[in-house]
């Protein structure tokens, strides 16, 4: 969990870096509004800065996942259907599944 928040912060702030503002001033900005918002704020930036879909892309690439259940896509679903997959990827799946729901406006807050 300590990872996945720090990824998210991490894209978070990158999204706020411009010319203009700082790194520095970027994660000020971040952390204010988060104290403010609450941690639900952290998935919310996340899912606005990055879709669902090119998450899981990119994840599904990177891990060279094949598309074991036939449906023509390299998902999370994958996953499940091979045991060797699902032993070695659960906490990936559950990333993406939680990642998926915030993206729907199901889950508010981790």
């Amino acid at each position: 969990m300590d990872d996945y928040i720090a990824d998210l912060d991490a894209d978070n702030i990158a999204h706020l870096v411009t010319d203009e503002k700082s790194l520095v001033d970027a994660a000020n900005e971040y952390y204010g509004a988060l104290q403010k918002e609450g941690s639900g704020y952290r998935t919310k930036k996340f899912v606005e800065n990055n879709t669902y879909e090119a998450v899981e892309k990119t994840v599904m690439e990177k891990l060279k996942i094949e598309d074991v259940n036939g449906d023509g896509r390299e998902d999370r679903k994958d996953l499940l259907e091979d045991e060797d997959y699902l032993n070695t990827y659960l906490d990936t799946y559950k990333f993406l599944s939680r990642l998926e729901e915030s993206g729907k406006g199901q889950r508010k807050d981790w």
